[in-house]
């Protein structure tokens, strides 16, 4: 009864989920490396570590190459960068040379 809106939500945009299994599972790796490595030392880096995963994750759903983005954003973090130069070094926006190529 509490859930109207999110449901009126979900009728306007045929294209929203209605339930997050999907989510769920493409969590369930990540949740299991995390059970892993308990003893991660900090909150700074149980935090960066959950970032790292995000963007891993991020490629993968945007059907890139994971270690070919994280090389390529690596190398591009040592120049100075601005708003929208970041922006675009985000995983969906992100090409590889193959895919500049083909553009």
């Amino acid at each position: 009864m509490n859930q109207e809106q999110s449901l009126r939500n979900f009728l306007k945009d045929g294209k929203a989920e209605l339930s997050n299994n999907l989510c769920e599972q493409q969590m369930k790796p990540i949740k299991l490396d995390l059970k892993n490595c308990q003893n991660i030392g900090s909150e700074d880096a149980a935090r960066d570590t959950a970032f790292m995963h995000s963007l891993v994750q991020s490629c993968r759903l945007n059907g890139k190459n994971p270690y070919q983005y994280l090389l390529h954003l690596f190398r591009k973090l040592k120049e100075p960068l601005d708003d929208i130069r970041k922006r675009n070094l985000l995983p969906d926006r992100w090409m590889s040379e193959p895919e500049m190529l083909k553009s």
